[in-house]
């Protein structure tokens, strides 16, 4: 469903005749999203779709297919190229049972052209990958989480201009990561937060919590971090700053934690969040 985000009145409505999928994405007056098809938790193919204001049927864009590996397509991210074509980068995500093994390829798509730009095959060296964020692009750079590493590409040639393998820990780069001015910003799900150079991918900084870390934003020079509390990190040095608990565990809710998401309005210096029991409100 589509909404005016002004008075809250119902634009439009499209019944999801594919089912449940990750997160959809947007490019002018398109919707994006993948869909799978046959069992298993992956599938025997697997397409990106859309549709597109004055649509009334979904359009398939790219169709991946099994061969000896499942096949599993997720959420593309959109940029234009020198041309000013728009192009489209997702993974395929890829497993295959015996012999046991795990691969993930990086497609660029044209969307002007309708064909591939380039294929980045098996691009994560542990086969492993960030489900939940798609690609950033930024200065026709390609930045791509895998399961323990991150990868920038050259947005016309899909060739690796640098990777950095965060640490020796087993823990999985589930964390969502944004750019903010010239560093590239990034939880572990052990609690480790790292700020690379997005030039070079060297490391400026990182900090550990105790947890997981399911979100972080940046928001003039402070990185916010829910983590059970709401960290406050010094982006120049990322030192924390400050730690902001739930006024709630004090008044008859124990349980009352900061755990999911967290907006920020710039206009109104203000931070949105809840703690499972209360929407709430800071002023910054």
């Amino acid at each position: 469903m589509g909404f005016n985000a002004q008075t809250g009145a119902t634009l439009w409505n499209s019944i999801n005749e594919f089912g449940s999928s990750s997160d959809l994405s947007t490019l002018n007056d398109c919707i994006y999203k993948q869909i799978r098809f046959g069992n298993g938790s992956k599938g025997d193919s697997s397409q990106i779709i859309y549709q597109c204001a004055g649509q009334s049927e979904w359009q398939s864009l790219y169709q991946a297919n099994k061969t000896d590996y499942e096949v599993a397509l997720y959420t593309p991210s959109f940029a234009q190229n020198a041309k000013g074509e728009n192009i489209a980068i997702f993974q395929n995500r890829q497993y295959r049972t015996n012999p046991f093994d795990y691969k993930v390829d990086l497609i660029a798509y044209n969307l002007d052209q309708q064909k591939e730009e380039w294929i980045h095959k098996d691009i994560s060296e542990d086969g492993n990958s960030n489900i939940q964020n798609p690609p950033i692009i930024q200065d026709n750079k390609v930045y791509f989480l895998g399961g323990r590493s991150i990868y920038a590409l050259d947005l016309a040639t899909g060739k690796t201009l640098w990777s950095q393998t965060l640490g020796n820990s087993k823990g999985l780069l589930a964390c969502n990561y944004l750019i903010h001015n010239n560093l590239l910003l990034l939880g572990r799900d052990d609690g480790n937060i790292f700020a690379l150079d997005k030039q070079t991918g060297a490391e400026k900084w990182q900090h550990k919590f105790n947890g997981s870390i399911p979100q972080i934003k940046a928001y003039q020079n402070y990185l916010f971090v829910i983590n059970s509390a709401i960290q406050i990190l010094d982006l120049n040095t990322g030192e924390k700053v400050q730690s902001i608990q739930s006024p709630n565990q004090r008044n008859r809710f124990p349980n009352a934690n900061f755990r999911f998401d967290l907006a920020i309005d710039p206009t109104n210096n203000q931070l949105y969040t809840t703690d499972d029991y209360f929407l709430m409100c800071y002023q910054l």
